[in-house]
């Protein structure tokens, strides 16, 4: 029963439209089976639209959280471990009808056996939640995931830098966005204040702790550095 409803939250988790489809049908059958003569002489229509608040309460919320509060439950009851990924390719996302990249892997489980694994490169697939485009890892890469005993295509991509080479090749990229707007931001005001400057330099040196750049890439942001000041228009 449990990893019945692991599998239910992973899907709706993963695909929030799946919520109401998934819920609606869940409370009435919870309706019919223990709440019918308890409810008998109270009014229908407002059962109806108590329900219907409960479902889309429902969908805000994991719209909204329902990434995080799936990975925390991940890391009190879930497994960390290395998949291995064997092929990328091309396919098509429904319901958005799109080509996307369809990720496949190999995961040695808890319990012994090698299972495949796959993912299209939807953003609520990780976490910490990557923005804007996510490149397909490499094959022969190692993903660092999460997953629940049994029900392991439920899993969550790690994302954090310190976990996989893909996870740093994926922080290398969102600091490399949050890096042009700001330089872009930086360069359009002619004379940018106090907080402006110094997110400019926040995010210069962290890009410089990184091993995203390189050695000129390197150069350049440490001769920014020294520039950056008050007042000081690049």
């Amino acid at each position: 029963m449990e990893k019945a409803l692991v599998f239910i939250w992973s899907q709706i988790t993963l695909f929030p439209l799946l919520t109401p489809l998934i819920l609606w049908p869940v409370l009435w059958l919870f309706n019919r089976l223990f709440l019918r003569k308890p409810l008998e002489n109270v009014n229908a229509a407002l059962i109806f639209f108590i329900g219907v608040a409960i479902v889309i309460y429902a969908t805000i919320v994991n719209f909204d959280d329902g990434p995080k509060l799936y990975f925390d439950f991940l890391v009190k009851r879930g497994v960390e471990a290395d998949a291995i990924v064997t092929s990328v390719h091309k396919v098509t996302a429904i319901p958005q009808f799109e080509k996307t990249d369809e990720v496949v892997m190999q995961l040695r489980t808890v319990d012994g056996p090698t299972v495949n694994i796959s993912h299209q490169t939807e953003a609520r697939r990780f976490y910490p939640v990557v923005e804007g485009i996510i490149p397909p890892p490499k094959v022969g890469d190692k993903i660092r995931i999460r997953y629940f005993p049994k029900i392991e295509n439920g899993f969550i991509v790690m994302t954090d830098s310190d976990k996989s080479e893909y996870g740093e090749r994926l922080n290398c990229i969102r600091l490399n966005q949050k890096f042009q707007m700001a330089e872009k931001q930086f360069k359009f005001v002619e004379y940018p204040d106090q907080k402006l400057i110094a997110s400019y330099r926040e995010l210069i040196e962290e890009r410089l702790r990184t091993n995203c750049i390189s050695l000129e890439e390197r150069d350049a942001l440490r001769a920014t550095l020294q520039k950056v000041a008050p007042g000081f228009r690049n």
